[in-house]
């Protein structure tokens, strides 16, 4: 499958990659300890940043090199581990909804008995299938049946050769879990090390002879290993959700699926700041700049309705805090409008596939009074933020001549902040077969 991202579990979901997806039921995931990431060799500081960045990334312990098939690289992976697990669990990236609860379930399976692997029994009628050319079936007339071209009688056609018992088919999906020592014995693997064979380096289409030696270099998934040993692999029932992405017409059932699940989904974030009051400084709220004789003391122009408005943005959409995303050692915010920043905040939840639904606040001041200036703040957010100025609320109060604020050494506000997810599509141009 070919793509415009350098690799398909870059390629994002509703805002999500399929890694980040693939990372969070693992993350989250009582019976896992640790990740091992394995990726293209020439795409290993890409998907570092993206590992480790995503806030499901505290679980990955390395990010390592893959090989020219999956079974080298799953062996690959096994090398690199430098715990000793009871058991070890291989999933494919392309495979973004698997699920906490099924992840657990394999793994628990595999702890008992060895082996497990998530799989679905065929619901379809299942057809073995045969290769003949239009002659040797001895009707030329089905040569233009089956492709309508007179001159592709002699192509190739695929022929049914039988009929398969349906009940005894299962669809092989993973997560597939084993005992540490049962996948060490098949991909030949003694603690850590590897066992010496001929075909250390493998081909880029491995042979026949090699993979007799190597088998994992020809191996289906790591199940089959497994069998060749003469060890039994258990089913546990899977997920008929759980699906790979091979094709383009898989990528587009995904984002299907990621928009009917996240579509309507409401979060709330709460943010909050203060900032002392000083001379020589202009007082700047709601992006509004308010006559004073005093100003905000920050590193930038020290808004703080627009802080904790922004504070309750990236809460919501799970984006961490305005400290992450413009911290006061970065000399670029130095002196920044505070309403820059929330235009960016508001660009980053656009990005994900957030939609800012309202944001209710309240600024706490002695003096000077804010509310005659409250329209004009609404305004210049809603503008900020791309919504209706009845979306934005902003309430004056004071503290009564309590505390810092009530001695009119500072201002605080306080916000929260509604989000819907919407449906974000990959462009249809993005992949292509």
């Amino acid at each position: 499958m070919k793509s415009a991202y350098p690799s398909k579990v870059l390629i994002p979901l509703c805002g999500r990659t399929l890694l980040d997806r693939v990372l969070e039921p693992f993350a989250t995931s009582t019976l896992i300890w640790e990740i091992l990431v394995v990726a293209p060799p020439h795409l290993l500081d890409l998907f570092e940043r993206e590992a480790r960045g995503s806030r499901f990334g505290f679980k990955v312990a390395a990010v390592i090199p893959g090989g020219d098939t999956r079974g080298q690289s799953v062996r690959n992976g096994l090398l690199a581990l430098k715990s000793s697990p009871d058991v070890v669990v291989v999933h494919d990236g392309a495979r973004p909804f698997v699920t906490t609860h099924l992840i657990d379930r394999v793994v628990r399976r595999a702890f008992e008995h060895g082996a497990a692997i998530a799989a679905v029994q065929a619901v379809d009628t299942v057809k073995l299938v045969k290769k003949s050319s239009c002659g040797a079936i001895g009707d030329s007339s089905i040569g233009d049946l089956a492709t309508g071209d007179q001159g592709a009688r002699e192509d190739e056609l695929k022929v049914v050769e039988k009929t398969l018992d349906r009940t005894r088919i299962w669809l092989a999906q993973t997560p597939q879990a084993f005992r540490t020592e049962i996948l060490y014995s098949a991909y030949r693997v003694k603690k850590g090390r590897p066992e010496r064979t001929s075909s250390e380096e493998a081909p880029e289409e491995a042979s026949d002879e090699a993979a007799d030696e190597a088998p994992w270099l020809l191996a289906p998934d790591d199940a089959s290993l497994v069998e060749a040993l003469g060890m039994p692999v258990i089913i546990e029932i899977g997920d008929p959700m759980n699906l790979k992405i091979t094709h383009p017409h898989d990528l587009e059932t995904a984002r299907f699926l990621s928009a009917c699940h996240a579509e309507g989904l409401v979060r709330v974030g709460f943010g909050h700041d203060v900032h002392r009051l000083v001379e020589g400084r202009k007082l700047v709220l709601g992006g509004v700049e308010i006559p004073y004789h005093k100003g905000l003391l920050g590193h930038s122009d020290a808004d703080v309705l627009c802080h904790a408005i922004a504070d309750a943005l990236l809460g919501a959409a799970g984006l961490g805090d305005i400290g992450l995303h413009f911290p006061d050692t970065d000399e670029r915010y130095k002196g920044a409008r505070s309403l820059d920043l929330l235009t960016h905040v508001a660009s980053l939840l656009n990005d994900g596939g957030w939609q800012i639904v309202n944001v209710d606040s309240v600024v706490v001041a002695e003096e000077p009074r804010i509310s005659p200036n409250v329209e004009r703040m609404r305004l210049c957010l809603s503008n900020c933020l791309g919504v209706s100025v009845m979306d934005i609320n902003i309430k004056a109060t004071t503290k009564e001549g309590l505390g810092p604020v009530g001695k009119g050494e500072c201002i605080e506000a306080f916000a929260i902040a509604g989000v819907k997810k919407t449906a974000v599509s990959v462009p249809f141009n993005a992949i292509s077969e």
